[in-house]
């Protein structure tokens, strides 16, 4: 999708005030913002209860929409999901929060898909106005909500990783698990 390249997309890795960029002009929406390779290890008998999708951006100008954000199954960028209208991205750091606890993209799931390399979210933007204006993706976060037979409550599992060197995997380590994910900026 579109023709505009992001600029330093490990950069969507971390909440650090430093930005994975794209800048765009009327009508130019740029190519994907890809988080994926997330390293999950969800229980292979657990039952995947929603996936939440945290986006913290902003835009140096107030004409930039969201217009298409998707979930990745499987390697594929999926068209179905919880996001309904493009939201205007703010003029300061705010986070956008995609999906969430009983929300599974219109996607039936397993555990094996969301531990997959293939799993993720896609981001394009879209300017709808004005002079040029630049994108700015601060952190990408993914929480997987699921429930193992016996279970009397979902467990949460969320990733958000440190920003590693320039295409570097992104890793996290939590206790009993290992969770990563590769942001790159990807022409779909």
């Amino acid at each position: 999708v579109g023709t505009v390249a992001w600029t330093n997309p490990a950069n969507a890795g971390v909440s650090d005030n430093v930005y994975a960029t794209a800048a765009t002009t009327n009508g130019v929406t740029t190519h994907y913002l890809n988080a994926q390779n997330c390293g999950f290890a969800i229980p292979s008998d657990a039952r995947i209860d929603g996936i939440a999708v945290s986006i913290e951006r902003k835009s140096s100008g107030a004409n930039q929409l969201d217009v298409r954000a998707r979930i990745i199954k499987g390697g594929a960028i999926h068209t179905t999901g919880p996001f309904v209208n493009p939201e205007v991205l703010p003029l300061a750091d705010a986070v956008e929060v995609y999906g969430g606890a009983s929300d599974l993209w219109g996607l039936p799931w397993t555990p094996a898909d969301i531990n997959g390399s293939g799993f993720g979210f896609a981001l394009a933007v879209r300017q709808a106005g004005g002079a040029g204006q630049t994108a700015s993706v601060d952190a990408i976060s993914i929480t997987v909500y699921y429930t193992r037979p016996g279970d009397t409550q979902v467990t949460v599992v969320k990733f958000r990783s440190p920003r590693p060197p320039p295409g570097a995997l992104l890793t996290l380590l939590v206790p009993a698990l290992r969770y990563g994910f590769k942001v790159r900026g990807q022409q779909t």
